[in-house]
Formats: structure tokens, C-alpha cells, sequence
């Protein structure tokens, strides 16, 4: 018995049946899918337990991380999104599907995702950062651009921000308190897993429906959304090793992470509200192939992450 729930608290096992289920039971999706928001806001706060307060100064310190996290996921991502959907998708309502992603900040599973794959996690929180102030500029202007007639309220960014970073922040310190303090780190990666693969059950159950609509339409989008995934995260970590050795190892993966992740939970919130119904296809195939994408991640940096 022991090893039956030592496996099923393994983080591949979590996932896989987060996926194996969203396919075969997809009807809890819906309950969960409100509790999106929170559920990663406490998984965010988890993962946060892992930086002091002392490395926010000196101020200047946060310029570097916050520039790259900017740069990583609307200079690289972003402009590649745009430039792969343009070429591959001709219908305009599935284009703007993937100007909203384009046009989301950095997605707030770098973080958590940081902490599992012993990134650096300071630098993902301030290059997360970086990129949601970014935001607040470049989604009316990508909007304008490129999707004409499509906007959305700075209060919907500003609302993400607060669910999203400062109040996992905020209650970061308090899980930090002494009285609880080992407790918190002995939960932490059981409550980040966990709450990941509730997060993948919700997408996978949500979404399930997509791929029995129109399967040849699904072709095209799901081929941007490899290239902006797995592409862009091999490309990432080849340049970066190359080209930035100033950062250390955990600095590159969650580098890599910057420029392979958006928050697609904004995507999927604002297309479904402001696009035609087919406009909301490419953030959902993006949700589902980030199924995929974590877990090879999970493999692929099993040694670094401690086999869990």
C-alpha cells in the first residue's frame, strides 16, 4: 500500500491521470472550472514560500529579470505566435484567437513550474512580473494592430495581477511563520502537484469537445501551438546556453520557461468574451497542448527536479 501511494503521489502519476480522466469524465471540469483562478493563486502562494524578502533589494536587481521576462514573452514569444498564425491560419476569427495569446503576459505557471524544476524562482516571479506592467501597454496596442475592434479593460489585467501575484505573495509570508513552517515546506511540492493536475483535469474536461468538432480545422492551430510550445522551449534553452552564460542553470530554466509560457487562462477568459465562438479554438488547443508540454518538461528535467 505504500508504494501504490507513493506512486500516485509521484507528479508524472498526478498528471497522466489528470489527463486520462478530463477525457473519460469531463464532467467535474465544470465545477472546477470557476476555482481556476484560486486554486493557482494557492498553488502560487506554495511555491512563492521559497523566496525571502531580501532578494527584492537592492531595487535595481529587479530591472534585469523583469526586462528579460518582458523581452522572453512578447519580443520572442509573442512576435512568434503572431508570424506562425499569420502564415498558418487563414480564417480571421481563429488569427485574433491567437493575437490574444500573443498579447497575454507570461503565464503564472512559470513560477510554480520554476519551483518544480529547481529553477530559479526569484527570477520567474520578477520576469512574470515584468510582464503583466508590460501588459497593461501592449495588449491595446496588439489589439489595435492586429486585431482591429477587439479590446479588453485594463481592469481585467489589473484584477489577474491582484489574483494572481500579489496575494499569493501577501500570503507567501504568512505560511512563512515559524509555528507552521516545516509543515508548509513538507506540503509544498504535494500541494503544487496536485493543484497542477486539478488545473489539467479542468482544461482537458473543459475542452474535451474541441477535438470532436471539426478535427481538420484543429490541424493548423494545434501546429502553431507545437511550435510555440516544444519548439520555443528547445530554441530557448539551446540560445540561452549559448548566448546568455552570465545566468546560471536555474536562471536558464526559468528563462526558458519566460519564453515558452503565457497565461492562458487570460486567453481562454478574454476570447470567450470578446471573439466569435471560433475565435476561442486557439487558446483552448493552447491550454491542452500545455498538457502535453508541462509534462514533458516534468520528464525531461526529472534528474534536476529530484525524480518526484
Amino acid at each position: 500500500m505504500k508504494y501504490v501511494l507513493r506512486f500516485l503521489f509521484l507528479r508524472n502519476t498526478q498528471f497522466s491521470l489528470a489527463v486520462i480522466v478530463g477525457l473519460l469524465a469531463p464532467a467535474g471540469a465544470e465545477t472546477l472550472r470557476p476555482l481556476v483562478l484560486p486554486l493557482l493563486a494557492i498553488v502560487l502562494a506554495f511555491s512563492l514560500t521559497g523566496i525571502t524578502l531580501k532578494e527584492f533589494f537592492p531595487l535595481r536587481n529587479l530591472i534585469r529579470p523583469m526586462l528579460f521576462g518582458i523581452s522572453a514573452s512578447y519580443l520572442v514569444l509573442g512576435t512568434l505566435i503572431i508570424l506562425l498564425a499569420w502564415l498558418f491560419t487563414p480564417e480571421k476569427e481563429l488569427f485574433w484567437g491567437f493575437v490574444i495569446i500573443a498579447a497575454a503576459p507570461a503565464g503564472t505557471g512559470v513560477i510554480p513550474f520554476a519551483f518544480i524544476l529547481r529553477g530559479d524562482v526569484a527570477f520567474a516571479v520578477f520576469g512574470v512580473l515584468g510582464s503583466y506592467l508590460a501588459s497593461f501597454i501592449l495588449i491595446p496596442v496588439m489589439l489595435m494592430v492586429f486585431a482591429p475592434g477587439v479590446s479588453v479593460s485594463p481592469e481585467i489585467i489589473g484584477r489577474i495581477l491582484v489574483i494572481l501575484l500579489v496575494i499569493p505573495m501577501v500570503a507567501s509570508r504568512f505560511l512563512l511563520a515559524k509555528p507552521i513552517q516545516k509543515l508548509v515546506f513538507y506540503l509544498r511540492g504535494k500541494v503544487v502537484n496536485l493543484g497542477f493536475a486539478l488545473v489539467i483535469y479542468t482544461v482537458i474536461g473543459s475542452n474535451q469537445d474541441v477535438f470532436l468538432t471539426d478535427p481538420m480545422l484543429l490541424l493548423p492551430v494545434a501546429a502553431v501551438t507545437f511550435f510555440a510550445t516544444f519548439g520555443i522551449s528547445l530554441a530557448a534553452d539551446w540560445a540561452l546556453k549559448r548566448w546568455a552564460k552570465k545566468l546560471n542553470g536555474p536562471k536558464q530554466i526559468s528563462g526558458m520557461l519566460l519564453a515558452s509560457l503565457k497565461n492562458n487562462g487570460f486567453a481562454i477568459a478574454v476570447s470567450l468574451t470578446l471573439l466569435p465562438p471560433r475565435g476561442g479554438i486557439p487558446p483552448a488547443v493552447m491550454g491542452m497542448m500545455m498538457v502535453p508540454y508541462l509534462m514533458y518538461l516534468s520528464f525531461r528535467y526529472r534528474e534536476k527536479s529530484g525524480g518526484s
